[in-house]
């Protein structure tokens, strides 16, 4: 998944970048390897009233999901918006790959 980390009256610096990939880069293990080298997160921090707002946006091949969180700082609002990107990826996964991730996590609890 091609991560985009933006800023607009904020300063993305290095680490911010390296954050956010990790907390949304870490979900795409939810995708199929086709699905992976076409999916597109845009993240987008901007300063409201004091505050930061997260807008992000997944694009896929057949559905798009936009989330937008404000909060005190952007690590914070990375770490709300990263939930609902896994919630969402899983349920793209099941309507569209066919549920095999969750068979095959499913099969080894089994074999346990």
């Amino acid at each position: 998944m091609q991560i985009n980390v933006t800023g607009s009256k904020q300063i993305v610096d290095e680490e911010l970048r390296k954050y956010v990939t990790k907390q949304i880069g870490r979900h795409d293990k939810l995708l199929g390897p086709k699905t992976r080298e076409i999916a597109v997160a845009d993240v987008a921090f901007k300063k409201v009233n004091g505050d930061v707002s997260c807008k992000l946006r997944v694009t896929l091949p057949q559905d798009t999901l936009e989330v937008e969180e404000i909060t005190v700082n952007a690590y914070a609002a990375t770490d709300i918006v990263g939930p609902v990107v896994r919630d969402f990826l899983t349920k793209y996964s099941h309507k569209y790959g066919g549920g095999k991730l969750y068979h095959m996590l499913r099969m080894r609890l089994n074999r346990l």
